[in-house]
């Protein structure tokens, strides 16, 4: 019953949902959020891509040879140190 109240006020109420959700209907009504999500998509594909191509061969060398496997051990310590009187037991 809560789920239907909610959806109720949702839909009808002046809640910033709503507005969001009839500006979206707006947008892709008149076409204006294509050309974001287009630029979203070509970002997030070259992000991916990126991941890949420096993430496979980073692991591969990281299972290889033991001394690559310890170094984000060592850019951990070097970089992200704790103040020492931080207790973190």
């Amino acid at each position: 019953m809560e789920a239907l109240l909610l959806l109720f006020l949702w839909r009808f109420g002046n809640y910033p949902s709503s507005r969001i959700a009839i500006t979206a209907v707006a947008m892709f009504s008149d076409g204006a959020i294509y050309n974001d999500l287009r630029i979203s998509g070509i970002e997030f594909i070259i992000g991916y891509v990126l991941a890949i191509l420096v993430g496979i061969p980073l692991g591969i060398a990281m299972g290889w040879y033991g001394k690559i496997n310890g170094s984000p051990h060592l850019l951990n310590q070097r970089f992200f140190q704790l103040d020492e009187g931080w207790d973190l037991k």
